[in-house]
């Protein structure tokens, strides 16, 4: 199918031991922080992007504009929820550079409120833990790929 890409990967959980089980299950909880990290990225900077198209002037240092930001943190987010990991670390890196970016535009003229600090940081860790968890995923399922194609190259070779 064409656009098969764009479907999240399915792991058939019963296919692995115990203890990958029980990975798989952690490193999904942990993409869904990073997830959840992205969503909120996404909704909060579209919500406070359209009011400042509407009242005409930036809002906490937002304009019309970050609708941009926004949907490069959509398409990116939806990565992760593919379980891409280019748009795991690409996630962070961009998070990093808009935070570098507001602090050393924004708060020096606007003064950026201390709540935005902290939501950020919680932020950053959510995606962190996205990273984390997609690390995790593709290590497991990497393992049991080579672990199949060398039973099967071993059966062959019989």
């Amino acid at each position: 199918m064409l656009f098969d890409y764009l479907k999240p990967k399915l792991v058939h959980h019963q296919d692995f031991s115990e203890e990958d089980q029980n990975k798989l299950k952690s490193a999904e909880k942990e993409i869904e922080k990073g997830l959840v990290s992205g969503v909120w990225v996404v909704g909060s900077t579209s919500v406070i992007a359209i009011l400042a198209i509407f009242l005409g002037k930036p809002v906490l240092g937002i304009d019309g504009f970050a609708l941009v930001d926004a949907v490069t943190f959509a398409v990116f987010t939806y990565g992760l929820y593919i379980k891409n990991r280019f748009s795991a670390w690409f996630l962070v890196v961009i998070f990093i550079a808009e935070k570098v970016y507001q602090i050393t535009t924004f708060s020096a003229t606007s003064g950026t409120p201390a709540f935005a600090y902290y939501v950020a940081i919680i932020v950053f860790i959510g995606f962190l833990y996205g990273v984390r968890g997609i690390t995790t995923y593709h290590k497991i399922i990497s393992g049991k790929l080579v672990d199949s194609t060398m039973e099967k190259g071993a059966a062959k070779s019989r």
